[in-house]
């Protein structure tokens, strides 16, 4: 989904609020949840496009995180879908309690267009993968 609106200039709750509702769009896009009536703060949905790019719903991919980046590669392809260096990522967030096995993150490309990914992870590794990141963006600060 595209975001309109720089993550930095938001507060932490607002930026997770962005994150979750990007990801109960994306889930309801693809029919993984119902649409529900929710009460979205207005600052949310200023930042946020009104319908997610699905072209690669349903994708499994290899997700690649270090210190300098973070990659998506199409597992069946090989094909590169995404690639941000860690300094074009400015947020990452799990779902709410309906999407728990949900994670969004927020990045620019090279062209400083700004998009929510927004990724399922079986077997419980949303957690993982959100702490995961966090190394990710500690290792690249003290380099």
């Amino acid at each position: 989904l595209e975001i309109k609106a720089s993550m930095k200039k938001l507060d932490f709750p607002t930026r997770s609020q962005v994150a979750k509702e990007c990801i109960n769009r994306v889930c309801e896009a693809a029919s993984l949840k119902s649409s529900k009536k929710r009460r979205v703060d207005k600052r949310v949905l200023q930042c946020i496009s009104d319908t997610p790019d699905m072209e690669h719903a349903g994708t499994n991919v290899t997700l690649t995180v270090s210190s300098k980046y973070l990659s998506l590669v199409n597992v069946d392809t090989g094909d590169i879908i995404a690639k941000h260096d860690m300094p074009r990522i400015s947020f990452a967030s799990g779902g709410d309690t309906d999407t728990l096995d949900f994670v969004a993150y927020v990045a620019k490309d090279l062209n400083e267009w700004r998009a929510c990914y927004v990724l399922e992870c079986g077997g419980s590794l949303t957690q993982d993968l959100i702490a995961t990141v966090g190394q990710a963006f500690e290792l690249r600060y003290k380099e």
